[in-house]
Protein backbone atom coordinates (compact mmCIF):
# COMPACT_ATOMS: atom_id res chain seq x y z
CA UNK A 1 0.00 0.00 0.00
CA UNK A 2 1.56 3.20 -0.91
CA UNK A 3 1.10 6.20 1.94
CA UNK A 4 2.19 9.51 0.50
CA UNK A 5 4.89 11.60 2.41
CA UNK A 6 2.93 13.38 4.68
CA UNK A 7 0.59 10.75 5.59
CA UNK A 8 4.03 8.59 6.55
CA UNK A 9 5.05 11.53 8.43
CA UNK A 10 1.51 11.47 10.59
CA UNK A 11 2.11 7.79 11.29
CA UNK A 12 5.52 8.59 12.61
CA UNK A 13 4.29 11.14 14.28
CA UNK A 14 1.16 9.51 15.56
CA UNK A 15 2.10 5.96 15.49
CA UNK A 16 3.08 6.07 19.31
CA UNK A 17 1.03 6.78 21.89
CA UNK A 18 3.67 8.60 24.14
CA UNK A 19 4.32 11.27 20.90
CA UNK A 20 0.74 11.65 20.47
CA UNK A 21 0.32 12.67 23.96
CA UNK A 22 2.77 14.90 23.69
CA UNK A 23 1.44 16.80 20.49
CA UNK A 24 -1.86 17.26 22.54
CA UNK A 25 -0.18 18.56 25.50
CA UNK A 26 1.57 21.11 23.71
CA UNK A 27 -1.77 21.54 21.89
CA UNK A 28 -3.89 22.04 24.70
CA UNK A 29 -1.65 23.96 27.05
CA UNK A 30 0.63 25.48 24.48
CA UNK A 31 3.65 26.54 25.90
CA UNK A 32 4.91 23.62 28.68
CA UNK A 33 8.28 23.07 29.74
CA UNK A 34 9.93 20.16 30.38
CA UNK A 35 9.19 19.60 34.29
CA UNK A 36 5.90 19.95 33.13
CA UNK A 37 5.74 16.83 30.06
CA UNK A 38 7.81 14.76 32.44
CA UNK A 39 4.70 15.21 35.21
CA UNK A 40 2.41 14.53 32.54
CA UNK A 41 3.24 11.59 30.76
CA UNK A 42 4.88 9.51 33.64
CA UNK A 43 8.04 9.07 31.33
CA UNK A 44 12.00 8.99 32.22
CA UNK A 45 13.73 12.14 31.37
CA UNK A 46 15.62 10.05 28.38
CA UNK A 47 12.56 8.94 26.76
CA UNK A 48 11.14 11.97 26.90
CA UNK A 49 14.08 13.75 25.46
CA UNK A 50 13.95 10.83 22.69
CA UNK A 51 10.35 11.34 21.62
CA UNK A 52 10.99 15.34 21.62
CA UNK A 53 13.80 14.71 18.95
CA UNK A 54 11.36 12.75 16.80
CA UNK A 55 9.00 15.60 17.19
CA UNK A 56 12.16 18.29 16.31
CA UNK A 57 9.85 19.27 12.93
CA UNK A 58 6.81 20.08 15.25
CA UNK A 59 7.72 21.50 18.08
CA UNK A 60 9.83 24.75 19.00
CA UNK A 61 11.76 25.73 21.69
CA UNK A 62 11.78 28.99 23.40
CA UNK A 63 14.60 31.36 25.12
CA UNK A 64 13.13 30.44 28.44
CA UNK A 65 13.67 26.41 27.25
CA UNK A 66 9.32 25.89 26.94
CA UNK A 67 8.04 23.95 24.41
CA UNK A 68 4.96 24.85 21.78
CA UNK A 69 3.80 23.50 18.28
CA UNK A 70 5.25 24.92 15.28
CA UNK A 71 2.97 25.51 12.35
CA UNK A 72 3.31 22.51 10.93
CA UNK A 73 2.87 20.71 14.97
CA UNK A 74 -0.61 22.87 15.15
CA UNK A 75 -1.84 21.69 12.14
CA UNK A 76 -1.55 17.85 13.09
CA UNK A 77 -3.06 18.57 16.24
CA UNK A 78 -5.78 20.60 14.53
CA UNK A 79 -6.35 17.33 12.86
CA UNK A 80 -6.47 15.32 15.81
CA UNK A 81 -9.31 17.68 17.59
CA UNK A 82 -10.98 17.57 14.57
CA UNK A 83 -11.28 13.66 14.46
CA UNK A 84 -14.69 12.44 16.55
CA UNK A 85 -14.09 9.60 19.10
CA UNK A 86 -10.79 9.56 19.14
CA UNK A 87 -9.53 8.52 22.70
CA UNK A 88 -6.65 10.90 24.58
CA UNK A 89 -3.31 8.62 23.95
CA UNK A 90 -1.86 7.70 27.76
CA UNK A 91 1.55 6.40 28.54
CA UNK A 92 2.07 3.51 30.35
CA UNK A 93 5.47 3.55 32.57
CA UNK A 94 7.15 0.62 33.13
CA UNK A 95 6.36 -0.45 37.10
CA UNK A 96 10.16 -2.59 37.48
CA UNK A 97 12.01 0.78 36.16
CA UNK A 98 11.70 3.13 39.39
CA UNK A 99 12.64 6.23 37.88
CA UNK A 100 10.40 8.20 40.10
CA UNK A 101 12.00 7.25 42.91
CA UNK A 102 15.32 9.12 41.14
CA UNK A 103 12.96 12.02 40.35
CA UNK A 104 12.15 12.64 43.81
CA UNK A 105 15.59 12.01 45.49
CA UNK A 106 17.00 14.10 42.97
CA UNK A 107 14.70 16.94 43.32
CA UNK A 108 15.93 17.58 46.80
CA UNK A 109 19.89 17.90 47.76
CA UNK A 110 19.33 17.19 51.28
CA UNK A 111 17.47 14.14 50.62
CA UNK A 112 19.98 12.93 47.90
CA UNK A 113 22.70 13.74 50.36
CA UNK A 114 21.13 12.00 53.33
CA UNK A 115 20.35 8.84 50.93
CA UNK A 116 23.96 8.73 50.12
CA UNK A 117 25.43 8.90 53.17
CA UNK A 118 23.19 6.56 54.77
CA UNK A 119 23.70 3.63 52.00
CA UNK A 120 27.22 4.36 52.07
CA UNK A 121 27.66 4.51 55.78
CA UNK A 122 25.77 0.97 56.51
CA UNK A 123 28.05 -0.50 53.77
CA UNK A 124 31.07 0.22 55.80
CA UNK A 125 29.82 -1.01 59.07
CA UNK A 126 28.95 -4.18 57.23
CA UNK A 127 32.48 -4.86 55.60
CA UNK A 128 33.56 -3.79 58.43
CA UNK A 129 31.84 -6.35 61.11
CA UNK A 130 31.51 -8.51 58.36
CA UNK A 131 34.95 -9.04 57.04
CA UNK A 132 33.95 -8.95 53.48
CA UNK A 133 34.63 -5.70 50.37
CA UNK A 134 32.58 -4.36 48.41
CA UNK A 135 34.93 -3.35 45.41
CA UNK A 136 33.01 -1.26 42.55
CA UNK A 137 30.79 -4.12 41.78
CA UNK A 138 32.15 -7.28 42.93
CA UNK A 139 32.18 -8.78 46.16
CA UNK A 140 34.96 -11.12 48.00
CA UNK A 141 37.11 -11.51 51.16
CA UNK A 142 40.27 -9.64 51.94
CA UNK A 143 43.08 -9.51 54.54
CA UNK A 144 43.18 -5.95 54.84
CA UNK A 145 42.09 -4.08 57.99
CA UNK A 146 38.92 -3.73 58.87
CA UNK A 147 38.65 0.35 58.66
CA UNK A 148 40.48 -0.36 54.99
CA UNK A 149 37.70 -2.47 53.96
CA UNK A 150 35.03 -0.31 55.76
CA UNK A 151 36.26 2.32 52.72
CA UNK A 152 35.69 0.17 50.08
CA UNK A 153 31.91 0.76 50.00
CA UNK A 154 31.61 4.52 50.09
CA UNK A 155 35.00 4.89 47.63
CA UNK A 156 33.07 2.42 45.20
CA UNK A 157 29.80 4.77 45.05
CA UNK A 158 31.85 7.79 44.73
CA UNK A 159 33.70 6.46 42.22
CA UNK A 160 30.62 5.08 40.42
CA UNK A 161 28.88 8.17 40.26
CA UNK A 162 32.33 10.21 39.13
CA UNK A 163 32.57 7.87 36.65
CA UNK A 164 28.74 8.58 34.99
CA UNK A 165 28.86 12.25 35.48
CA UNK A 166 31.97 12.68 33.75
CA UNK A 167 31.33 10.35 31.00
CA UNK A 168 28.19 11.44 30.35
CA UNK A 169 29.51 15.07 29.97
CA UNK A 170 31.95 13.60 27.66
CA UNK A 171 29.30 12.08 25.59
CA UNK A 172 26.45 14.26 25.45
CA UNK A 173 28.03 17.34 27.06
CA UNK A 174 24.84 17.37 29.58
CA UNK A 175 25.52 17.60 33.51
CA UNK A 176 23.28 17.60 36.28
CA UNK A 177 22.62 19.59 39.76
CA UNK A 178 24.12 18.17 42.98
CA UNK A 179 21.46 16.88 44.26
CA UNK A 180 21.02 14.12 40.96
CA UNK A 181 24.76 13.40 41.32
CA UNK A 182 24.30 12.09 45.08
CA UNK A 183 20.95 10.21 43.64
CA UNK A 184 23.51 7.81 42.02
CA UNK A 185 23.67 6.16 45.74
CA UNK A 186 20.39 4.30 45.88
CA UNK A 187 21.61 2.02 42.87
CA UNK A 188 24.34 0.40 45.51
CA UNK A 189 21.73 -0.57 47.49
CA UNK A 190 21.12 -4.42 46.22
CA UNK A 191 24.68 -4.53 47.08
CA UNK A 192 23.67 -3.97 51.13
CA UNK A 193 22.26 -7.29 51.72
CA UNK A 194 25.65 -9.30 50.03
CA UNK A 195 27.30 -9.28 53.43
CA UNK A 196 24.22 -9.62 55.33
CA UNK A 197 23.37 -13.21 53.58
CA UNK A 198 27.48 -13.95 53.54
CA UNK A 199 27.57 -14.93 56.93
CA UNK A 200 24.67 -17.72 56.69
CA UNK A 201 26.11 -18.98 53.33
CA UNK A 202 29.25 -19.57 54.77
CA UNK A 203 28.99 -20.90 58.81
CA UNK A 204 26.43 -23.47 56.92
CA UNK A 205 27.16 -26.21 54.36
CA UNK A 206 28.80 -25.58 51.13
CA UNK A 207 25.69 -25.90 49.43
CA UNK A 208 24.59 -22.55 50.59
CA UNK A 209 27.99 -20.92 48.20
CA UNK A 210 26.44 -21.66 45.20
CA UNK A 211 23.08 -19.61 46.28
CA UNK A 212 25.17 -17.14 47.34
CA UNK A 213 26.80 -16.95 44.39
CA UNK A 214 23.18 -16.81 42.55
CA UNK A 215 22.67 -13.77 45.09
CA UNK A 216 25.42 -12.17 44.29
CA UNK A 217 24.79 -12.23 40.30
CA UNK A 218 20.99 -10.96 41.16
CA UNK A 219 22.33 -8.30 42.88
CA UNK A 220 24.40 -7.33 39.87
CA UNK A 221 21.91 -7.38 37.38
CA UNK A 222 19.82 -5.56 39.50
CA UNK A 223 22.59 -3.07 39.90
CA UNK A 224 22.84 -2.68 35.90
CA UNK A 225 19.32 -1.98 36.08
CA UNK A 226 19.06 0.52 38.64
CA UNK A 227 22.38 1.98 37.16
CA UNK A 228 20.64 2.51 33.35
CA UNK A 229 17.26 3.62 34.47
CA UNK A 230 18.96 6.46 36.63
CA UNK A 231 21.13 7.57 33.88
CA UNK A 232 17.96 7.34 31.72
CA UNK A 233 16.50 9.59 34.24
CA UNK A 234 18.98 12.07 35.61
CA UNK A 235 20.61 12.60 32.71
CA UNK A 236 18.23 12.74 30.55
CA UNK A 237 19.83 9.98 28.09
CA UNK A 238 17.69 7.16 25.90
CA UNK A 239 17.44 3.97 28.22
CA UNK A 240 19.62 1.88 25.67
CA UNK A 241 22.75 4.51 25.98
CA UNK A 242 22.24 4.37 29.48
CA UNK A 243 22.46 0.37 29.70
CA UNK A 244 25.41 0.50 27.71
CA UNK A 245 27.56 2.78 30.05
CA UNK A 246 26.91 0.46 32.94
CA UNK A 247 28.27 -2.15 30.86
CA UNK A 248 31.20 0.13 30.73
CA UNK A 249 31.43 0.66 34.36
CA UNK A 250 31.31 -3.27 34.74
CA UNK A 251 33.55 -3.97 32.37
CA UNK A 252 36.31 -1.44 34.33
CA UNK A 253 35.10 -2.90 37.59
CA UNK A 254 35.65 -6.42 36.58
CA UNK A 255 39.43 -5.80 35.08
CA UNK A 256 39.96 -4.20 38.49
CA UNK A 257 39.18 -6.83 41.12
CA UNK A 258 41.25 -9.23 38.47
CA UNK A 259 44.27 -7.07 38.75
CA UNK A 260 43.57 -6.99 42.92
CA UNK A 261 43.27 -10.66 42.85
CA UNK A 262 46.20 -11.57 41.33
CA UNK A 263 47.68 -9.69 43.71
CA UNK A 264 46.21 -11.41 46.30
CA UNK A 265 44.50 -8.70 48.08
CA UNK A 266 40.78 -9.81 47.60
CA UNK A 267 39.74 -13.57 46.86
CA UNK A 268 36.43 -14.61 45.63
CA UNK A 269 34.21 -15.38 48.76
CA UNK A 270 33.43 -19.09 46.93
CA UNK A 271 36.94 -19.69 46.27
CA UNK A 272 37.58 -19.68 50.21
Amino acid sequence: MYFSDRVRKELRYLGHPARKRIIELLGSKEVVSITELRAETGLPVGTLYYHLDVLKDLIVQDEERKYHLSREGRKIYESLVKEKGLPVASTVVSRFLPGWLFIKVGENLGVAVLSWMIIGLLGSLLSYYEGGVQFLVHYGFSTLSGWLRALFFPISMAFYSVFNYLLVWFLVGRRVLASGFFASGIVYAPFLFIPILSVVAFDTFSVYKIIFLFIVIFAQILFLILGATYVSVVYGIRFERSLLIQLIFYLIASLAFSFLQLLNLINEPWMI
